[in-house]
């Protein structure tokens, strides 16, 4: 029963995400609405089901990045984790490797939507690197300029995708709290969250010396643009960033 009961409320919650579109919501909804049939339970009486929860962690590899470039997009990913709710951390190694600590309810969004994001700045880099603008600006650029150049598209990508991510968590959070009880219950699963990160692992923080402001701006504009399955909410940060 708590098993059954976890799975639908991981679609609810997921349905009642702000960032996912209303088509996606639906969808979600009602195959919570299925399962509750098929399992009969009552969805009102859910509450009363103790939760099976709790904070998890776990090592995500995202395939297909070049081996150049996997330490500077893992490092984009784990701040994009942060952006969605979790804590995250890359791994050095030829691979884009990260770890995602989060509650057990939510890991999965915040795994999923990394990916998407992800996906997208590559697309973005890809299309920008190879581009006449990109050529005739780093004509004489030595090789290593060059690659300082690409490298740091990652950084402005992830610096405006999180900071669009924060602004629209507050927004919902905002909305949350209005709801009488629920202040506390974000908090402590928030401590948690972080309490499980600091008793197990050991994060740190670090970012290369070098970077290139063109780089920079050009992976803020594609992070502007990136689509992080919100629908319908205005966002206010959408202004420049300095590097």
């Amino acid at each position: 029963m708590l098993e059954y009961a976890d799975k639908i409320r991981k679609l609810l919650a997921v349905a009642d995400d702000p960032k996912i579109p209303k088509e996606a919501a639906e969808t979600y909804r009602d195959h919570a609405l299925m399962l509750a049939a098929k399992w009969r339970i009552d969805i009102t009486e859910l509450s009363t089901i103790a939760p099976n929860v709790g904070v998890v962690s776990r090592y995500v590899i995202i395939d297909g990045i070049p081996k150049i470039y996997a330490r500077f997009v893992a490092f984009m990913a784990s701040h994009i984790v942060e952006g969605l709710g979790g804590i995250g951390a890359a791994v050095d190694g030829r691979t884009c490797r990260f770890l995602v600590i989060a509650q057990g309810d939510d890991i999965d969004r915040i795994d999923m939507t990394t990916r998407l994001i992800v996906a997208q700045a590559m697309s973005e880099f890809n299309t920008w690197a190879r581009s006449s603008e990109f050529r005739t600006r780093t004509k004489y650029y030595t090789a290593m300029e060059k690659y300082v150049v690409r490298r740091t598209f990652f950084r402005g990508f992830s610096d405006r995708v999180t900071l669009r991510l924060d602004a629209l968590t507050k927004t919902a959070v905002a909305e949350t709290m209005n709801v009488a009880g629920t202040a506390l219950a974000f908090i402590d699963r928030a401590e948690a969250v972080k309490q499980h990160a600091e008793n197990n692992f050991s994060i740190k923080s670090s970012r290369p010396r070098r970077s290139s402001s063109m780089g920079y701006g050009a992976g803020d504009k594609a992070g502007s643009r990136a689509d992080l399955g919100q629908s319908g909410i205005n966002e206010s940060s959408n202004r420049p960033l300095g590097n």
